[in-house]
């Protein structure tokens, strides 16, 4: 998981697929001017790279401006036994967030987190884990 990516586009690269691996990409929308003109440049974002078809995944955006961006990816099936589900917040320093949206920030991602289930003597395992990853620019 990049919780920062500076990556001009949303696609996987050519090389990176050939060397076995898939991009799961969030990315900023394009910063505005102060004339409000989308400028050029990177953009930003949170980024999930992944082994080609090592299981099955799905994904949401829960946030996605040019102050923060979360988004909650799930892996199941494939060579995983459990699944696990991986969120990722950004937060940008260039700007500050206010109050009301960190709040919701928080709302989105505790309503959205799995809790782990717990061990049991039929079960050796967890059946799904809750993984957060984050870049907290406050």
């Amino acid at each position: 998981m990049v919780t920062e990516h500076h990556l001009p586009f949303g696609h996987t690269l050519s090389y990176v697929t050939t060397s076995g691996w898939v991009f799961h990409t969030i990315q900023a929308p394009f910063k505005k001017d102060k004339d409000g003109n989308p400028t050029l440049g990177t953009r930003g974002g949170i980024l999930l790279a992944t082994r080609k078809n090592a299981s099955a995944i799905s994904g949401k955006i829960h946030h996605h401006s040019d102050l923060y961006q979360t988004a909650t990816w799930t892996l199941s099936a494939g060579k995983f036994l459990p699944i696990i589900h991986i969120s990722g917040v950004y937060l940008s320093p260039d700007n500050k967030v206010p109050t009301s949206e960190i709040k919701d920030l928080y709302t989105t991602l505790n309503n959205h987190f799995h809790i782990t289930s717990p061990h049991s003597p039929q079960n050796l395992h967890c059946h799904h884990y809750h993984i957060l990853t984050r870049d907290f620019n406050i």
